[in-house]
């Protein structure tokens, strides 16, 4: 009888400590969350062949919710080129044809993911809309951003955001490639050029 109720105390005392445990080990096991991908800025600069290009800078707004360790040095993992210590987790951008835009493979912490980017020659307009890819190498698992609208529209939506926070030369120089990629695509909508050209003089830094 007392072997019994030793056995029946046990199997109590083992459910509690699962009970207990499962929560740690639900929480420790949670994958991180998909990349919320913002464009941040844009900018020009000069390659060292002399040709000029439109730097588009990105923002992963939830870069701190992904753990240090996804971004270790990690030499036992396979080399990117010449870097033999290259990061766990590599970071690619892709147009939404899902062509290959740009990628790094050295970033060293999730707070690098604030500074990402692509370039396009500067007589090009973007793609059409971007998404970016974090693979973890370790794990084998990909996290995908949604697709960020990169369109005349969207870039004359994001300029005046920017200009209502005081942030000028960014709202001037993303209504100028707003203007201009909306000029290749054929006939202008003239009230919308009008309305991107006075956001444009509204914005111009002095």
């Amino acid at each position: 009888m007392f072997s019994g109720l030793k056995v029946v105390a046990r199997l109590f005392a083992a459910s509690i400590l699962m009970s207990v445990a499962l929560p740690a080990f639900a929480q420790t096991s949670s994958e991180p969350p998909r990349p919320l991908l913002v464009l941040d800025r844009v900018e020009q600069y000069v390659a060292g062949g002399g040709a000029t290009y439109t730097r588009w800078r990105f923002d992963v707004a939830n870069k701190q919710a992904y753990p240090q360790a996804m971004f270790a040095a990690s030499p036992d993992l396979p080399p990117c080129g010449l870097n033999k210590t290259a990061a766990r987790t590599w970071v690619d951008f892709f147009a939404s044809d899902d062509r290959r835009l740009y990628g790094f493979c050295a970033l060293g912490s999730p707070s690098d993911l604030g500074s990402i980017w692509f370039a396009t020659p500067v007589d090009q307009p973007p793609p059409a809309a971007v998404y970016v890819v974090l693979s973890d190498r370790r794990t084998n698992r990909q996290y995908r951003s949604e697709l960020v609208d990169m369109s005349p529209e969207a870039l004359v939506r994001i300029a005046a955001t920017r200009r209502a926070a005081g942030q000028l030369p960014v709202a001037f120089r993303l209504l100028e490639r707003a203007i201009f990629a909306r000029s290749l695509s054929g006939p202008v909508n003239v009230s919308w050029y009008e309305d991107a050209v006075r956001l444009a003089a509204a914005a111009m830094p002095n």
